[in-house]
């Protein structure tokens, strides 16, 4: 979303007709809407590409809270605020990798079911099997609120390869 239609200051180029973006992904996202000569299959790959980006950079900070949390001592009690804020992180990364899902693993999911019904099994088949994998056993633990979350993992793993099919 362009800076000036939400209320946003920034400083301004040269050039005065360029809106300002809260993050790459909105300035990819809003360049590829509004250039209308870009080729469809382009323009559709670059959209997943940059949604994917913005899903999983969010969903990565956020997965920060949760590193070591297996292993480290923690220093005192949990308070409750600790456990609120647990459980609000933890559905907030589901949100976010849900996004990450419908981006970029259906696109995958569906190349793979194509190679399916041609009787093949290729690497398109064993990523979207082992990120849907990694969803539902993290989105498991986010409705039991305790349990590990691969969320990150499967999320960057998505993103990764659809940058690389892309390539």
């Amino acid at each position: 979303v362009p800076a000036a239609l939400r209320g946003g200051r920034g400083t301004r180029g040269a050039d005065h007709d360029d809106p300002q973006f809260c993050c790459g992904g909105c300035r990819l996202v809003h360049s590829l809407l509004a250039s209308r000569q870009a080729d469809q299959t382009i323009s559709s790959a670059m959209l997943r590409i940059g949604l994917g980006i913005f899903f999983s950079m969010n969903l990565m900070v956020f997965s920060f809270c949760f590193y070591g949390a297996e292993t480290l001592v923690p220093t005192a009690e949990p308070t409750h605020a600790d456990a609120v804020l647990d459980g609000l992180f933890r559905w907030l990364l589901l949100l976010l990798a849900s996004g990450v899902m419908l981006t970029l693993w259906t696109h995958i999911a569906r190349g793979a079911w194509e190679d399916l019904s041609r009787g093949r099994v290729q690497t398109g088949f064993l990523i979207a099997a082992g990120a849907l994998a990694a969803y539902c056993i993290s989105a498991i633990s986010v409705v039991r609120g305790d349990g590990p979350l691969y969320f990150d993992s499967a999320s960057m793993i998505l993103l990764l390869v659809t940058i690389g099919q892309y390539i």
